[in-house]
């Protein structure tokens, strides 16, 4: 009998928590067809108000991650919530911008900048 061998799929590292109501989500590692289910457990859950979302440390970021971000941020708006993305290195720009997806989402280059905006956005100054 021949048994397949088993590769293990790329680490992918996921941190949540959650500060003044907004759940900030920290990606580490590879985000492909192996490892989006992981991710998408988390993003697919019950949606806060606003879902950050920090993919800065991504190493590799393939079509299930581009998949993932639409279906997250579709999930959030539903809800009534926003969804955040933080991103600044090419492996994950690149692909947002060649698709287009980078104008349907908020982006910005680190975390701090994104809650930032998201607190003087719920004091009613502008964004």
């Amino acid at each position: 009998m021949v048994e397949p061998i088993e590769h293990p799929s790329p680490a992918l590292d996921v941190d949540v928590v959650r500060v003044d109501g907004v759940v900030i989500v920290t990606v580490a590692g590879e985000l492909d067809l192996d490892t989006a289910p992981r991710l998408r457990d988390v993003l697919l859950g019950p949606p806060p108000p606003v879902l950050v979302l920090d993919l800065t440390a991504v190493r590799f970021f393939g079509s299930s991650g581009l998949s993932l971000l639409l279906e997250a941020n579709r999930h959030v708006r539903r809800a009534g919530g926003e969804l955040v993305l933080v991103a600044a290195g090419r492996v994950v720009l690149r692909p947002l911008e060649i698709t287009g997806v980078v104008r349907v989402l908020t982006l910005f280059p680190t975390l701090a900048e994104a809650l930032t905006w998201k607190s003087a956005a719920r004091v009613g100054q502008p964004a």
